[in-house]
């Protein structure tokens, strides 16, 4: 095991006094294996990794490990051994796909993971090396929560800058047009600014996808804390099918077939394709601003749910456990009443803003049975909080309650008031329709030098002008 010195002494009875041979040991140590690691994250799904690395050894390797622990909210640690194919040499390349998603980490679970190579000493037994650890924590509830509302104002805020650029760009196709019909022909001018508005529409294109992406990353977020109910889930689908419609590949073949129209500077094809495209964009920025008020009203209706099952979480616990947790009973009633605000405050910026209570006379009767629980714990009364903690929580539960009713019947009302709009509306496409029919019949039989013609081209503005509305309706 260590190094040393020996001699070899020869003798017999003929020549007792012989020559000594010297010899000495050298022993060279069974070295540490070597690791190494790597770790490449997927841009677009942070929980997806790629880890690689080397190892190495100067006599031969037994094994590699890959060590996960998780320790959970509650400081419980649960340990996961991986056996990781390694080299067949002395030295090799190993990898691992890590997708922490599988895991099904709960929120606040903390993980680390590392890598560990087993050598082949048989005499000390086989000794090892660890690759500096990694670290990944989910965040909890309410961090999941607060990331899930800045990504909601970051989606709105995104909708609203492609929104505005979409009006640019529509008023400088507008403009466009004007300026070409003024023309005779085309020139390299022109086509150098249709090609920027080009670009620029391919450039709103890719944002709307890049919303998509970071909705559908939301909707992902928000399962995790609470699956949605049947309503909103329907509700969301469809927020998602307006979102994919936006992103119409028919408009991408116009944006072609107008660049090849102008390269080949075709004035009256071009004009008709540029007409096409503003009428496009013009729906597509209705349909942008109406997914948009849709989206409002949606989160509005998350947070209501949301709310009032917190609410409803605190009525289930029984006096015992409101003991126990009365401090962090009252701050999370402090954040619903925050959240609370929030939603009388984003009601109002609807378009149609919905009948909510603010129930202020409740909120503030429910934090006096709060305060009257804590006196009386203070005061050792644990029959008096008790009795205030269930008049708190009963407040709750009726709050709740009211919230959703309220939800329910403005919902309700807005399906009516719907069903009016969508009925008038009919009447109107189809009194414009006979009115365009009749139009139509009488301009075929009516001379174009003649008063009565005029007086049908005053009629059709009409119409054009009544379509108009309807067109907004």
């Amino acid at each position: 095991i260590n190094d040393q010195n020996y001699k070899i002494l020869i003798g017999n009875d003929a020549l007792p006094h012989s020559d000594s041979l010297a010899y000495s040991i050298h022993v060279v140590q069974d070295e540490y294996p070597v690791i190494t690691l790597e770790k490449y994250a997927d841009s677009t799904n942070q929980k997806l990794v790629y880890l690689s690395g080397n190892v190495s050894d100067d006599y031969g390797l037994t094994k590699l490990n890959m060590v996960q622990q998780i320790r959970s909210e509650d400081g419980k640690v649960k340990t996961r051994v991986l056996a990781i194919p390694k080299p067949q040499d002395k030295q090799g390349f190993y990898s691992y796909l890590f997708d922490i998603e599988s895991l099904k980490l709960n929120p606040g679970d903390d993980m680390t993971y590392y890598f560990e190579v087993f050598d082949n000493d048989a005499v000390k037994g086989a000794k090892s090396s660890k690759t500096s650890v990694m670290t990944f924590k989910k965040p909890s509830v309410k961090e999941m929560e607060k990331n899930i509302e800045q990504s909601t104002k970051e989606i709105q805020s995104e909708l609203q800058k492609t929104l505005n650029e979409s009006k640019k760009i529509n008023e400088a196709i507008n403009k466009l047009k004007e300026k070409l019909l003024q023309q005779k022909s085309l020139n390299w001018q022109d086509k150098e600014q249709l090609n920027k508005l080009l670009e620029k529409q391919k450039e709103l294109q890719e944002k709307l996808k890049e919303t998509q992406e970071k909705l559908e990353e939301k909707r992902k977020n928000e399962e995790e804390i609470k699956p949605p109910s049947p309503e909103i889930k329907e509700k969301q689908d469809k927020l998602d099918e307006m979102l994919k419609e936006l992103q119409d590949p028919e408009e991408q073949k116009i944006m072609d077939k107008i660049k090849e129209l102008m390269d080949k500077l075709d004035k009256k094809e071009s004009m008709q394709q540029l007409e096409k495209m503003s009428q496009q964009t013009e729906q597509k920025n209705k349909n942008l601003d109406r997914l948009m008020e849709l989206m409002k009203q949606l989160e509005l209706e998350n947070k209501v749910e949301d709310t009032a099952d917190k609410l409803d979480e605190n009525d289930k616990k029984d006096a015992e456990q409101l003991k126990k947790e009365q401090e962090e009973v009252k701050k999370d009633f402090e954040d619903v009443k925050k959240k609370m605000e929030e939603i009388q405050k984003e009601n109002k910026e609807l378009q149609a803003p919905k009948k909510l209570d603010d129930q202020k006379e409740q909120q503030e009767k429910t934090d006096q049975d709060l305060q009257k629980s804590e006196e009386s714990l203070d005061k050792k009364d644990k029959k008096s909080a008790s009795k205030s903690q269930k008049s708190a929580a009963k407040k709750m539960k009726d709050m709740a309650k009211s919230m959703k009713n309220d939800m329910a019947a403005s919902d309700q009302e807005q399906i009516e008031l719907d069903m009016k709009a969508v009925r008038q509306l009919l009447e109107n496409i189809i009194g414009l329709s006979f009115n365009q029919e009749g139009l139509l019949n009488q301009f075929n039989a009516t001379a174009i030098n003649t008063p009565k013609y005029v007086s049908l081209t005053r009629d059709q503005m009409k119409i054009k002008n009544d379509f108009k509305m309807v067109d907004d309706s």
